[in-house]
């Protein structure tokens, strides 16, 4: 079904997450060794991205802190990427 699909129509996806505590939690030093390191007393929450992007280019992006719950993406959907959408998006076209 998606190769009857025009791929200028597809819209993909993407949630991605980061976290700034500017440490590695494992890691292992020269001779095997277990390396050591220190971080912020005050570790930051994680930083969670929404975004979409189309074969052209076309992007919608929201970013914002703490994990991902139904609420922030639904409000993600309403207010970022629908208002992006054209209007025969998601439609495929049958021939």
């Amino acid at each position: 079904m998606i190769a009857q699909c025009e791929a200028d129509k597809l819209v993909f996806l993407d949630e991605s997450g980061v976290n700034t505590d500017l440490g590695h939690r494992y890691g292992r030093a020269i001779g095997g060794e277990r390396s050591v390191d220190k971080t912020p007393l005050n570790t930051p929450a994680n930083t969670t991205i929404l975004s979409s992007v189309r074969r052209n280019g076309e992007t919608a992006c929201t970013v914002y802190s703490g994990g991902t719950t139904r609420e922030k993406f639904l409000d993600d959907l309403r207010n970022t990427l629908i208002p992006t959408l054209h209007e025969m998006d998601g439609y495929c076209c049958h021939g």
